[in-house]
């Protein structure tokens, strides 16, 4: 196995990420929010991902598992934010950025 994000398991979400629920997964993504947020979006292989995203564009996906925006992921979370390996699922690939409050 070369993925190399085996660390980065979906416990490592911040204590108040959004969970998908299967109400979140039946939306039309054509009906979505077009703001983004820094956020953390985990999936259920174990990876956890700092994107722009918001909660309606990451929870249609059905291999995301939850989604916290305000942030980008936990340091403990990603081995090098600005060193994403290149995913399959969609995902946007984003270097360091400053944190929102």
């Amino acid at each position: 196995n070369n993925n190399t994000n085996t660390t980065n398991r979906s416990s490592c979400n911040y204590p108040d990420a959004h969970i998908c629920t299967d109400t979140d997964r039946v939306v039309d993504y054509e009906t979505c929010p077009t703001d983004e947020y820094y956020s953390c979006v985990c999936y259920y292989n174990g990876t956890c991902i700092s994107q722009m995203s918001n909660i309606c564009n990451s929870c249609v996906n059905h291999a995301v598992t939850s989604i916290h925006t305000g942030n980008y992921c936990p340091s403990n979370c990603t081995e090098d934010a600005s060193n994403n390996n290149k995913k399959s699922n969609g995902g946007t690939e984003i270097a360091e950025s400053p944190k929102v409050n």
